[in-house]
């Protein structure tokens, strides 16, 4: 008799939370609310760039076009960047809160595929935003100034910063009991990484030897430390504006390269957390060997290379 050929199924996880999400109105609401943020950002941005090209008979319109670029790369990031938490917080502790979570332990489904599901279910979103705002981006290729490498990097950036901080999101919702506990946890981890690089690099700017010694190798440290902060995506249109330079285009991939093993990190302990593998002492332990591999990066390329800055 022959063997029956079994058909790869999809995930189970990710089919639920997909039918879950766009069943209901919330994906719909948002989605909405997003983009006509969007368009009116572009819409007001593109109002004063052609008052401003009226009013001066010489306005260069590639200016024209690296504004709208910019503008609109920079709101895109800002909200995905505040929804992103919010979108993965409540995806483990939602199922504690509804009483479910001991029925999804109870299926034959590894961790890593509960928590591939449910990540996977939120990226599809995610990409589904970015993928709305491409027509917004192209009325920066209509005015010029902009290459497709341009765009294509920045929502590389965008979307490793966005990943990170939904990572951090699930792995709060890994660790709290509630859906509160995980958005108070999930918004201070992503707060930690935002803001911690740019505070010490405000520390070490104050110290009485900085202003002697400019781009010593303490503050190429410090710039290249930003990198593990995702705010940094809402710079990378700055950086792009000389897009054919290849020392910036390499600092945003070492920036996506780091951001994307932090992603994994934060993946890796939610998917061990799902069944109970990763106790107190080895969650702190494999925090700290993460926060020592960081550190060893950061001065290893303060050593090789300088900040686009």
């Amino acid at each position: 008799m022959k063997r029956a050929i079994q058909r790869p199924t999809l995930n189970p996880v990710l089919v639920r939370e997909m039918r879950a999400r766009f069943r209901g109105p919330r994906a719909f609401i948002a989605l909405t609310l997003f983009l006509a943020v969007m368009t009116v950002v572009t819409m007001v941005t593109y109002g004063i760039g052609y008052v401003s090209s009226t009013a001066r008979p010489y306005y260069n319109q590639t200016d024209f076009g690296d504004t709208v670029f910019t503008v609109v790369v920079l709101f895109q990031g800002i909200l995905l960047g505040l929804m992103a938490p919010a979108f993965t917080f409540g995806l483990l502790s939602g199922e504690r809160d509804r009483g479910t979570w001991e029925l999804l332990l109870a299926t034959p489904l590894s961790g890593w595929r509960i928590i591939a599901g449910k990540m996977g279910a939120v990226t599809a979103f995610g990409l589904l935003l970015m993928a709305g705002v491409l027509p917004m981006l192209g009325m920066a290729f209509v005015l010029g100034g902009v290459s497709p490498g341009s765009v294509l990097l920045s929502q590389i950036a965008i979307l490793s910063g966005a990943a990170m901080l939904a990572a951090i999101g699930l792995g709060a919702s890994a660790i709290a009991r509630t859906t509160s506990r995980a958005a108070s946890l999930a918004y201070l981890g992503a707060a930690l990484f935002i803001a911690g690089p740019f505070i010490l690099l405000v520390v070490v700017e104050m110290l009485p030897w900085s202003y002697a010694s400019n781009g010593s190798g303490l503050e190429i440290f410090v710039s290249t430390a930003l990198q593990f902060s995702p705010v940094m995506m809402l710079l990378t249109p700055t950086l792009l504006m000389d897009y054919g330079s290849w020392d910036q285009a390499q600092w945003i991939g070492q920036q996506v390269l780091l951001q994307t093993v932090i992603t994994g990190w934060f993946l890796f302990f939610a998917t061990a957390r799902v069944r109970g593998s990763v106790p107190k002492r080895g969650g702190l332990l494999s925090a700290t060997l993460l926060l020592l591999g960081m550190l060893s990066w950061a001065i290893w390329r303060a050593a090789e290379t300088v900040s686009p800055f």
